[in-house]
């Protein structure tokens, strides 16, 4: 539910393929409205499956994320 997005206040990370065609990169983007500690990762020349079509790159945003969420 959209509405319960704002209760989360741990540190969420969003790693969206710039050309998903199953979830529009807007809707990730939209994300930044509803919760208060986010960031948002938008993967070019990637479609529905970042840590598949670019794993380095995934993973080194997860494993940074994963270091420092406070």
């Amino acid at each position: 539910n959209m509405a319960d997005l704002p209760q989360i206040k741990q540190p969420v990370l969003i790693i969206h393929g710039r050309y998903d065609r199953m979830v529009p990169v807007e809707q990730g983007l939209m994300m930044l409205n509803y919760l208060s500690n986010v960031r948002i990762v938008v993967l070019n020349n990637c479609g529905s499956w970042p840590p598949y079509e670019h794993p380095d790159e995934y993973n080194r945003f997860v494993l940074d994320h994963l270091k420092n969420a406070k």
